[in-house]
């Protein structure tokens, strides 16, 4: 098993972002964080913290496993991946 500080999410949380019709810039005002912490989070060159997990999850009206949805569907072979769900 993975550790969770090795997870890449940073691609699933720029789906959804772009999914919603979100910028980098708009979410960053919103979150009140810069956009270069977006940006790198996106690369998976930074972690977001819990609490910047939670206020994206508040802002797209979803749980945390949906930002974990690659991540976990990728573990379970057989399963639709992120592209099908979102």
């Amino acid at each position: 098993m993975r550790k969770a500080s090795s997870i890449k999410i940073g691609k699933n949380i720029q789906k959804i972002r772009k999914s919603n019709g979100y910028t980098q810039e708009k979410l960053a005002e919103e979150i009140e964080v810069s956009v270069r912490y977006i940006s790198d989070i996106e690369q998976d060159k930074s972690k977001p913290s819990y609490e910047v997990l939670i206020k994206i999850c508040n802002i797209f009206k979803i749980g945390l496993d949906q930002i974990f949805c690659n991540y976990i569907k990728s573990k379970n072979k057989g399963t639709k991946s992120s592209e099908e769900i979102y």
